[in-house]
């Protein structure tokens, strides 16, 4: 889920929960209802056959809705399932399980190879009724999860509107949140698909908003919310005059209570623009991955998307791509895209993220550094034990003038990466076999082959030479 807005220690988070989605979407596919969820056609009744009424479904949704119940039975599940996996493979515990998985990585095993883990199906972890109802509940699971992304896209499509407009907004949705601050914990926001449009709430502080195509819009979701805080603001006892909310006692004594919406009209989706063709394949998979999966929910200018730097390693290849908001002229956004090759010689995507300029954000944050140049390296690397190797490390570096030519990492084993400075960027790459240890110490060399300065890498913290510009 995403946080959108933090200033004090009440906040609110929205976005999709699977497990959540998957209670919903069995309801559907059986055609059990239980309200308020009872709008929807009838299904297959093939749970029902097996038993399952509507006190047995709602106590397990209220367990899936329950973060700390929720999280105790899928651990629970899962030490379950590691206990027969353990067997399985002949090791004595998690440790030994993990070593030797690391040592395949490496490819320094002496073992056999490790048998397949099962499948870990958890959606049903919360389930505490018959053995029946839980086997026929993986089945659907493994159904669940074929259209599980295109029940993603789907509530995709509604919440980057929502968080486009409210980056918009004059006023966020956060501060209109205000009065309830102090009367209701941090509130959850889960979008789920369901048939008609409606709102659920269970107290003390999480609010359920069926998604359907187009709806809710921005202003429409912002009054939902703001009347379900206003709702569980009032007390258990005690009930809004003119509320909206229809309470429901559970079976269990807890008390929900639920709205319903009126299914909005929704214009005709906007025409997509034509995804630019480029002759490079890499490129062009970044490219429609902006048009369509972009970061941060924005809308991509595809116009806009200008590729400012390419480094290459052996078997790797990164991007350092920029792009624009739709019908926006502020500051463009940048993107960091890395992408590693296949034994069959394709390619797919390492991970990446956006990014932001070093040298603008450095001169905000921190004090100015001139008497030394300054490198930014990211690593990403596999634990074997206590020790750390080396996968990947990446980064800005601002020179100050000491015309920095080229980085080396070398380690106490006398390991050694180089790259050369290009546009203020640097990249290394290794195989997990190599073994190459960390921490490294990055040494910066300048045009005549002097060693301008070094630092260790991965940094523990801050250096003593970083100071910290703070604004009253």
């Amino acid at each position: 889920m995403h946080l959108l807005h933090s200033h004090n220690p009440w906040h609110y988070q929205q976005g999709s929960d699977p497990t959540i989605d998957f209670c919903l979407w069995v309801l559907q596919v059986d055609g059990l209802r239980v309200p308020p969820f009872d709008l929807h056609p009838d299904g297959d009744s093939s749970l029902r056959a097996l038993g399952l009424t509507a006190n047995a479904w709602q106590s397990w949704f209220l367990r899936v809705l329950n973060p700390t119940q929720r999280e105790q039975d899928e651990q629970q599940l899962q030490q379950m399932q590691l206990t027969e996996y353990l067997k399985i493979t002949g090791e004595p515990d998690l440790e030994h399980l993990k070593r030797r998985h690391q040592a395949e990585q490496l490819k320094i095993a002496t073992t056999p190879p490790l048998p397949p883990p099962p499948e870990f199906y958890h959606y049903q972890a919360s389930w505490m009724g018959s053995h029946a109802i839980k086997n026929r509940l993986i089945e659907l699971e493994k159904q669940f999860r074929q259209s599980a992304s295109q029940r993603e896209r789907q509530i995709k499509e509604v919440t980057r509107v929502l968080s486009r407009e409210e980056r918009k907004a004059t006023q966020r949705l956060y501060d209109e949140l205000k009065p309830y601050h102090r009367q209701i914990p941090a509130l959850s926001i889960y979008f789920v698909i369901y048939a008609s449009p409606l709102d659920y709430l269970i107290p003390p502080a999480t609010l359920l908003i069926t998604v359907q195509e187009g709806q809710p819009g921005f202003q429409e979701f912002r009054e939902r919310v703001l009347t379900a805080a206003a709702e569980l603001a009032t007390g258990k006892n005690q009930h809004r005059r003119s509320s909206a909310y229809r309470r429901i006692e559970t079976s269990t004594g807890q008390v929900t209570a639920y709205c319903r919406h009126t299914r909005q009209t929704v214009p005709p989706p906007l025409k997509k623009p034509e995804i630019p063709q480029l002759n490079d394949p890499l490129r062009q998979m970044i490219v429609e991955e902006l048009a369509n999966e972009p970061p941060l929910d924005v809308l991509v200018d595809l116009a806009s998307i200008r590729f400012l730097r390419e480094k290459q390693r052996p078997g790797w290849k990164l991007y350092e791509v920029t792009f624009r908001e739709t019908e926006t002229e502020g500051e463009r956004y940048r993107m960091i895209v890395i992408f590693q090759q296949n034994a069959d010689g394709s390619w797919r995507s390492h991970g990446g993220g956006t990014t932001l300029d070093t040298q603008d954000q450095w001169a905000k944050s921190f004090a100015p550094v001139h008497d030394h140049p300054l490198i930014f390296l990211g690593t990403q690397g596999l634990y074997v034990g206590d020790q750390q190797y080396l996968h990947i490390a990446h980064g800005n570096l601002i020179d100050n003038g000491f015309h920095v030519e080229r980085v080396r990492l070398i380690n106490e084993a006398g390991q050694a990466l180089e790259d050369t400075v290009e546009e203020g960027y640097v990249f290394f790459a290794c195989k997990p076999e190599e073994r190459v240890q960390l921490p490294m110490q990055a040494e910066l060399y300048d045009r005549q082959g002097q060693l301008v300065w070094q630092q260790k890498i991965p940094e523990q913290g801050l250096p003593p030479w970083i100071k910290v510009r703070y604004k009253h």
